[in-house]
């Protein structure tokens, strides 16, 4: 059946992908430590820290994103458009489930009604990291997501969704044109709780087995 979706990537490839690995390994557990699971702001404050430390670029982008399960993809192809409240509940009858950013009805008293992700690289070597991707796991609606996704991103674009397989979840990712209300909020601040965190992951990193070669992966990845 024909998608909805446009679909991504989520390999990593060339110079990028040991760097990507590596902050895969060392900051899952690093950060579990640091922050509960809603912790975009914070964790991808702390992921631009890393970058930085490597010298790597590395920017902050806020998007909107629909997490669900297969019977709930399957159900979107099927009918290619925003299913009705009736469609949904018979979809979850049949064990279908999603959840996603809803930003209709602003920001509320208790959070951010955004989701935010890094950028990593540039031109052709782009990656997003979304160093909060724990938070969707719901093992009762079989959606497993990996703590940290780390997908290709050059087809990242504004009200375009690009969904990509995460686990045995799949998630798609819009960017939000020109949104920076996040910026002004505690958690992606530049505190000593972010940075504290982001140097634990560093030294992690740097201690890890094989050498992260820095000036090649700079190479490749500034215009």
């Amino acid at each position: 059946s024909r998608s909805w979706f446009r679909c991504g990537d989520a390999r990593t490839r060339g110079p990028m992908r040991d760097l990507l690995q590596r902050f895969d390994h060392c900051a899952k557990f690093v950060l579990r430590r640091w922050f509960r699971p809603d912790c975009c702001l914070n964790a991808t404050r702390v992921t631009v820290l890393v970058c930085e430390a490597f010298g790597i670029e590395c920017r902050e982008r806020s998007v909107t994103t629909l997490v669900m399960n297969e019977p709930w993809l399957k159900m979107l192809n099927r009918l290619g458009r925003v299913p009705t409240q009736k469609e949904s509940d018979a979809c979850v009858a049949r064990g279908g489930w999603a959840m996603g950013t809803d930003i209709r009805q602003g920001d509320h008293a208790d959070g951010w009604c955004g989701h935010l992700v890094a950028v990593v690289g540039s031109g052709d070597s782009r990656y997003m990291v979304d160093a909060s991707a724990r938070q969707f796991c719901r093992p009762l609606h079989d959606i497993k997501a990996p703590d940290i996704a780390i997908v290709e991103a050059s087809g990242l674009i504004a009200d375009e969704p690009l969904l990509f397989k995460l686990g045995n979840a799949y998630a798609s990712y819009a960017l939000r044109r020109g949104d920076k209300s996040y910026r002004l909020l505690p958690g992606f601040a530049v505190s000593a709780h972010n940075q504290e965190c982001a140097a634990e992951i560093v030294a992690a990193m740097r201690r890890a087995p094989g050498r992260i070669h820095a000036a090649d992966i700079i190479g490749a990845t500034r215009r």
